[in-house]
């Protein structure tokens, strides 16, 4: 029901946002800087949008520091800088955030903010898809030729989930069988595993 003296609840929302955010709270915080970047209830106004955001990112709330990212890599309410969008992009994504990942992802294969990287840019594709983001599966596509692949070198070689014989088998692959491989450590070789859409690891020696 609305009529005179009946306020939205967004504005009453953004009132809140702002006396909360003003007393330091990280969640309201990000929603004001939200409201500011989208223009609803306030005028649009990028800068108050960053200083906002940049307070919740500082205070650890992850979808913050995924959107300060977005915005020091576009130049909005902020001056563009691509390293410092890849560094609050990898807070997020280490902390599990698919579009922080996804996001990630793509500097690591444009080479912004840090030399290009397809090994990581695949990595992030992976974790982004594994938890949900769909448009990953795309990115994994198009970095896949850019990877080195290797061949099976024994009868038969079992993909698992981590690099000790300790985890679970993902899956086996015959000997001639094709690996996208993303690198190599104590050992054991990262691979990406395109019918599960996921990594995996195989010991190195059992690859030509």
């Amino acid at each position: 029901m609305r009529g005179r003296g009946v306020e939205r609840d967004e504005q009453v929302a953004a009132r809140w946002y702002r006396r909360a955010a003003e007393q330091g709270d990280a969640d309201a915080q990000f929603r004001l800087g939200l409201l500011y970047l989208e223009g609803r209830e306030v005028d649009v106004d990028e800068a108050q949008a960053a200083r906002w955001i940049k307070a919740a990112a500082e205070q650890g709330v992850v979808s913050a520091q995924n959107n300060l990212g977005t915005l020091y890599e576009n130049g909005r309410g902020v001056t563009r800088d691509p390293a410092r969008a890849l560094d609050w992009y990898e807070k997020a994504a280490k902390s599990g955030d698919a579009l922080a990942q996804n996001n990630l992802g793509a500097m690591y294969a444009r080479g912004r903010g840090v030399e290009r990287n397809y090994a990581w840019a695949v990595f992030w594709f992976a974790m982004a898809a594994q938890n949900g983001n769909d448009e990953a599966a795309g990115n994994i596509e198009a970095s896949l030729s850019h990877l080195r692949e290797a061949s099976v070198d024994v009868g038969k070689a079992r993909v698992r989930a981590g690099r000790s014989t300790d985890y679970d088998v993902l899956t086996t692959r015959e000997r001639g069988a094709t690996l996208y491989v993303l690198g190599e450590t104590e050992g054991w070789s990262q691979v990406y595993l395109p019918e599960q859409q996921r990594l995996g690891w195989i010991a190195s020696k059992l690859l030509d």
